[in-house]
């Protein structure tokens, strides 16, 4: 619930400094004009289940810096680099959207590579993995903010975990993970834009929690939410 308060309070705050600016998004799937490059950075936090980790912190926020490039024929080409040091993350997404009147669809997808290393007094675990990411946007103009509401699904390519450089766990060829999410961009203070989004992941196997090396073999609710200003 505390999760869902501050979603609450970062967006009204962007509301009280919001001023007139030009139009800037991400997320929303509106065509972006070709050469043209928006980008912006912020902080991503990821909620790991009582099933997966015990202790009282589960969430290690991490800086994200995400940015979008306009392409011919409506087309255009997202990046996204995220990183807390336990781990990290670097994906890229094609995007094709289309605009009719105030609403738009965009249909993406996206190539991830992560990686996660923790070294310290004799514990010296690695992982890594490919994944495939289907998507698919819809988004709804409000002249003075943007909604987008996104379905995707995470597809593990490779995957492998290894102990003092000992391969101790692998997958491939398996859905990790599918997810409903939920932004509001919007002119924040003056010529910067705002993004701020939650996301409801259903996963078995979110790398985000990697370190647990959890066997959990059941969809559970990993909540997300994201704040980021655009420049």
């Amino acid at each position: 619930m505390k999760y869902l308060f501050l979603g609450i309070s970062l967006f009204l705050t962007s509301l009280v400094f919001a001023q007139e600016a030009e139009r800037e998004y991400i997320l929303h799937p509106a065509p972006i004009t070709q050469g043209k490059f928006q980008s912006g950075a912020g902080l991503a936090m990821v909620v790991l289940p009582r099933q997966i980790v015990e202790e009282e912190i589960r969430s290690i926020p991490m800086v994200e810096y995400q940015c979008r490039y306009g392409l011919p024929e409506n087309f255009s080409l997202i990046g996204r680099v995220s990183s807390n040091y336990l781990t990290n993350s670097i994906s890229i997404m094609p995007q094709w959207g289309h605009k009719f009147s105030r609403f738009s669809i965009g249909l993406g997808y996206g190539l991830s590579y992560w990686f996660g290393l923790v070294n310290m007094d004799g514990f010296n675990v690695t992982a890594n993995s490919w994944l495939n990411s289907p998507n698919i946007f819809f988004g709804i103009d409000f002249v003075d903010w943007l909604l987008t509401v996104w379905l995707d699904a995470q597809i593990i390519a490779t995957r492998s975990t290894k102990t003092e450089g000992i391969e101790v766990g692998t997958d491939k060829n398996s859905v990790a993970s599918y997810g409903i999410g939920i932004a509001v961009e919007q002119p924040f203070f003056g010529r910067t834009s705002s993004i701020i989004s939650f996301k409801a992941n259903f996963a078995k196997a979110l790398y985000h929690a990697w370190l647990a090396f959890s066997t959990f073999n059941n969809s559970i609710l990993y909540p997300e939410l994201t704040f980021s200003l655009l420049f």
